[in-house]
């Protein structure tokens, strides 16, 4: 019941809500916000004691962590600690972040990895909660690394740091399931594929072994020495380890499959270069674009100016540098593409692969076979994917502040302002509109400029190259227009 009264007292104002931000929900370019009118039946029928429900309390900060706009930060209207804990909380503990039982954070290390996802809502708590989370009051010292290079910061006391000691423990491997845990995580696609083909020779497997690094961190003594043949997973596994045969059958097949071993890492590394950021090989796309997702993966945010600027299209020469740059070691000095491209069919000697003509000539003939049609149709389908998300959580950013700032955060003085509760003839309103407005901006307005994924969503706003200039709006402005 106590549910129900909770939930019952905020749906008028989330139906206020959810309308204003149906076109930026929506993938695709155009990320401006149409103001929508939205209807309850029998709104006036809630009673008085739901309808009262307090929205999530609103504090005045002094200062936010950083900032990217000339909006005062004095009245922003940010989470109480516990609301802080709550939320981010829910957010890191996602599946796709460090999971429920935080089993892909069990280190500091493994934590920061994953952190700029949820940065969204740290912008949003107050120093108390962050404090709270992290065991320092400012996030400007959360990158802090002792004498060892190790992270400082969560504290052993603090929240997150009860988590990731707690989740190293709770999720430790026997040796059987790290065994089948890990190997199954360096046989996908991405990393070195079901039969190793990407992963021929201990140069080839250090790099790739890299993405399965959260789940070798829960593995216990017996199942490294399982794995790699002794307890130092920085050494190459040894020729009899689960790992060193793997490696070896793995090139022995690559070897009778040499066309279809190099294209697959070709193909490999062109998306790996691209996954975290794919405007970088996107041509015309916006360099603001690029520049704010690099910000977005490294948990940064763009000043003002930055922002704002006038954008350049990427050319293709830039994304071809670009993933020249990435790849040419890779493609260049691999031995099934020097038989694919240069060799016909016949594998290189030491000398022919270390030649440095030879390495670019079998990257440029890579280039030119791999770099077509359906590469650049799945580099599309990688950004698209980012761009719903990100437009997603800055949509995520508005709701959670606008309902902490309308109405002063209270559920029944928002209804009333967007709804004029007076007359049922009038159940329909904007939480945008002229009688919450200002209050929304005044509350939300220095955290949405700070909010990276805003600031991209904003920049991308109505142009099919996200070659866009809205100096004159601003990043809220712009995600967030009057009705």
């Amino acid at each position: 019941m106590k549910f129900l009264t909770t939930f019952i007292g905020i749906l008028p104002v989330l139906c206020a809500v959810q309308p204003s931000f149906a076109d930026l929900r929506v993938g695709g370019a155009r990320v401006s916000v149409a103001s929508g009118r939205g209807s309850v039946a029998s709104a006036s029928d809630i009673t008085s004691t739901a309808a009262a429900r307090r929205i999530p309390t609103m504090i005045s900060a002094t200062t936010l962590a950083t900032t990217t706009s000339t909006t005062t930060t004095s009245d922003a209207s940010l989470m109480t600690a516990t609301e802080c804990v709550d939320a981010y909380t829910e957010c890191i503990r996602d599946p796709e972040v460090c999971g429920s039982e935080f089993e892909e954070c069990t280190t500091n290390e493994l934590f920061y990895a994953q952190k700029p996802q949820c940065n969204n809502v740290l912008l949003q708590c107050s120093s108390a909660g962050i404090n709270t989370l992290f065991g320092t009051t400012s996030t400007t010292n959360l990158a802090t690394k002792n004498s060892n290079g190790e992270y400082v910061y969560p504290t052993a006391g603090s929240i997150l740091g009860q988590f990731i000691e707690a989740g190293a423990i709770n999720n430790r491997l026997d040796t059987s399931t790290c065994v089948k845990r890990y190997t199954s995580c360096l046989k996908k696609e991405n990393v070195c594929g079901n039969d190793f083909e990407l992963c021929t020779t201990n140069t080839e497997f250090k790099k790739q072994k890299l993405f399965c690094e959260s789940t070798l961190a829960r593995c216990q003594e017996d199942g490294l020495k399982e794995l790699f043949g002794s307890t130092n997973t920085s050494a190459n596994p040894t020729s009899a380890s689960r790992l060193g045969i793997l490696i070896k059958e793995g090139g022995d097949l690559a070897a009778v499959n040499a066309v279809a071993t190099c294209y697959k890492v070709v193909d490999q590394c062109f998306l790996g270069a691209c996954s975290t950021n794919p405007y970088k090989c996107i041509i015309d796309s916006s360099s603001i674009i690029s520049d704010i997702t690099d910000a977005i993966n490294e948990g940064r945010t763009l000043t003002a100016e930055q922002v704002t600027a006038i954008a350049d299209a990427r050319t293709s020469a830039q994304v071809a540098a670009y993933i020249r740059n990435t790849c040419l070691d890779t493609i260049g000095s691999n031995k099934y593409c020097y038989a694919t491209f240069l060799g016909e069919g016949k594998m290189p000697t030491a000398a022919q692969l270390r030649d440095e003509d030879n390495r670019d000539e079998v990257y440029a003939e890579a280039y030119s076979a791999r770099m077509n049609a359906s590469m650049r149709e799945k580099i599309s389908q990688i950004a698209d994917k980012f761009d719903k998300k990100t437009k997603d959580k800055c949509v995520d950013t508005i709701m959670s502040c606008a309902m902490r700032s309308c109405g002063g955060g209270l559920g029944s003085a928002c209804y009333q302002l967007v709804f004029n509760t007076g007359a049922r003839s009038d159940l329909g309103g904007t939480i945008a509109g002229d009688s919450t407005y200002q209050e929304i901006k005044t509350g939300c307005e220095s955290i949405v400029n700070t909010d990276a994924n805003c600031q991209y969503a904003a920049s991308s706003a109505n142009a099919t190259t996200y070659n866009y200039n809205y100096a004159e709006l601003g990043t809220f402005g712009t995600v967030f227009p009057t009705a």
